[in-house]
């Protein structure tokens, strides 16, 4: 049968349009297959028993970090509750005022253009959400300290803006300083030195043996960040003479906030315990959970719901914390020792697979997402790192083989003992062929396997040529422009025991 021009054309646009349906239904069927997985793996870890976390007691001084106010509640309205009601002392520090969320403050200012002084209105709103939520556990306002620094802003100050030379401005409050008066130190500068050193003074005069932060790998930067900080402070105060005595006898512990769908499942679920996502069972953390009786279950759920201006927005996702149960994770402690002999990548020596001598510093949660499940290439698995010789060596393992398909980006800090550190990361696009780089490291290729070799002179740079402390580093993986991966920023302490001796302990930052 011949058909005629107008039949033709028809019968073309249904062929295209044919086209493009089927990989979208495709793509919709694989993506709500992942979804349903994920929630249907996370709820089905309902029954999951984990160790019990031992109870607070009159001798404990617990020290919570939230990044935003409202996290302190979400994590830890529990533990505090305990903690008082068994003699001890509480005291919670709360590094942002959540002056970055656009859509809250257009909601509680109705307006549709908002400005500098109507973020910090909101700010000023939420402080008092905090005062007031806080008190419902039994907590005074002389116990809550509010530090001031820019939301969605917390790991820009670790990455990009260390020193007080170049500060960085809040491009919603338009402020590159500490604006409010309730603040600990009004008028700080922003910048990752000074934070550092304002939560090294809060532990110095505060001296607690239990401390809460967010964890490293979560899904929000600020959460992330505030993770980083913490211990790196809490490490720096293990090398002082005058703080070792305390600060080594210190448990650090992380509760966890944004994470995918999690918690399943949403809503009030009074009668759930609060379990760990799927993905992060298996990566080293000791999980632990925390029973809460009836009444601190309510006081949690009452204190959830003081948090109006973020309840109006979200009020299913946060009432999902008022559990029977809180959880709380301990990262492992591992200490890598140096490796012998020196990394001859560029001959092909014998440091190409040196990481099968060692075990991973850093385990990354796989195919927790539709993204991260089609690009394999860019998933990273695991990070095996070490000290060999006058070279610091990491090994990024990823799900698939490595492509040129991606990108592949190294961020890396160091810092000297008292915490000083270049005011930028250094960043490294890492070439997938075994090629030399241009900062003097060499870079192999073998399979799902990413090794980076860079002396350690480069390091020494970033501390203005002193004696490195600690060093942490993180991984982005890009397909095109999007990003497919990205690893919390691992920190390792860099401890000699003598003078031939050097061993690389890691803190582990997501």
């Amino acid at each position: 049968m011949t058909l005629n021009p107008i039949q033709r054309v028809r019968f073309c646009v249904r062929y295209l349009l044919m086209l493009i349906a089927l990989p979208c239904v495709y793509m919709g069927g694989v993506c709500l297959a992942l979804l349903w997985h994920e929630h249907e793996a996370n709820a089905n870890f309902a029954e999951l028993h984990l160790p019990r976390m031992s109870a607070p007691t009159a001798q404990t001084r617990l020290l919570v970090f939230a990044p935003h106010p409202d996290d302190e509640t979400l994590g830890c309205a529990g533990l505090i509750q305990q903690t008082l009601a068994a003699g001890g002392r509480v005291k919670v520090v709360i590094l942002t005022n959540g002056d970055g969320f656009r859509t809250a403050v257009e909601c509680d200012t109705h307006k549709m253009r908002v400005g500098p002084a109507d973020f910090l209105q909101f700010a000023a709103h939420r402080q008092q959400e905090s005062l007031t939520a806080l008190s419902k556990l039994g907590l005074s306002a002389n116990n809550v300290l509010f530090l001031g620094y820019p939301d969605q802003g917390l790991e820009k100050l670790w990455l990009d803006f260390w020193t007080p030379e170049r500060l960085y401005t809040s491009p919603y409050t338009r402020a590159n300083r500490v604006p409010y008066s309730k603040a600990l130190y009004p008028n700080a500068p922003y910048c990752g030195i000074k934070l550092l050193k304002a939560i090294e003074q809060i532990m110095r005069d505060f001296q607690p043996n239990l401390i809460a932060v967010t964890d490293p790998q979560e899904d929000h930067p600020d959460h992330r960040a505030a993770s980083y900080f913490v211990s790196l402070a809490l490490e720096e105060l293990r090398r002082q003479p005058s703080t070792v005595n305390w600060a080594d006898r210190v448990l650090l512990v992380h509760y966890l906030v944004h994470r995918g769908d999690w918690p399943q499942p949403q809503g009030i679920a009074l009668t759930f315990p609060l379990i760990p996502p799927r993905g992060m069972l298996h990566l080293g953390t000791q999980w632990m959970s925390l029973p809460l009786t009836v009444v601190q279950e309510r006081r949690k759920l009452e204190g959830i719901e003081a948090y109006h201006s973020q309840t109006m927005m979200m009020a299913r996702f946060l009432t999902s914390f008022a559990r029977r149960t809180e959880l709380f994770g301990v990262l492992p402690n591992e200490t890598l020792p140096q490796l012998e002999g020196r990394t001859r990548l560029a001959s092909g020596g014998n440091g190409g697979h040196w990481w099968q001598e060692t075990t991973p510093v850093f385990l990354d949660a796989v195919g927790d997402n539709l993204l991260r499940t089609l690009e394999g290439g860019a998933d990273l698995r695991a990070v095996c790192a070490c000290r060999r010789g006058e070279t610091l060596c990491l090994d990024l393992e990823f799900c698939q083989p490595v492509s040129a398909r991606y990108r592949y980006v190294l961020q890396l800090r160091a810092f000297d003992e008292d915490g000083h550190s270049a005011a930028t990361a250094l960043r490294l696009r890492l070439p997938v062929t075994n090629q030399a780089l241009p900062e003097g490291g060499w870079v192999r290729v073998d399979g799902r396997h990413l090794t980076v070799v860079l002396p350690w002179r480069l390091l020494e740079q970033e501390t203005g040529n002193r004696q490195v402390a600690n060093i942490s580093f993180g991984v982005k993986a890009y397909l095109s422009r999007v990003l497919i991966d990205q690893s919390g920023m691992c920190l390792l302490s860099v401890k000699p025991a003598n003078k031939n001796d050097h061993a690389l302990t890691m803190l582990r930052g997501g």
